[in-house]
């Protein structure tokens, strides 16, 4: 018997820069609705990404934009698949913070 492929959602990759970027790794079985809502630990909405992906694996790339620091909870829904994948933004050691420390020195 054929195994038939499932609708996955994979790890979700957060990378830091100027801008926060999100990579989410999955797999569609058939042509499906990506939605994914960003929460901070209090339930406060940050972000909505939504997109349409074709059948096949993905890099989905979601931009997040400036997400002040502390911890989120990325809600994902793939399809009738859903989870939560959580991370955290750090605090930068921007030009600006560091000045302002060696102020107070």
């Amino acid at each position: 018997m054929k195994k038939v492929p499932e609708t996955k959602i994979g790890n979700l990759q957060v990378v830091e820069k100027q801008s926060v970027v999100a990579y989410l790794h999955c797999f569609c079985a058939e042509g499906t609705p990506l939605n994914v809502d960003v929460l901070n630990e209090q339930g406060k909405t940050y972000r909505t990404h939504k997109a349409h992906l074709e059948p096949g694996p993905h890099k989905a790339t979601i931009r997040l934009g400036n997400l002040p620091p502390g911890r989120y909870n990325a809600w994902i829904t793939l399809g009738q698949v859903s989870g939560i994948r959580s991370f955290t933004i750090s605090k930068s050691d921007s030009f600006k913070d560091r000045f302002k420390k060696w102020l107070k020195r």
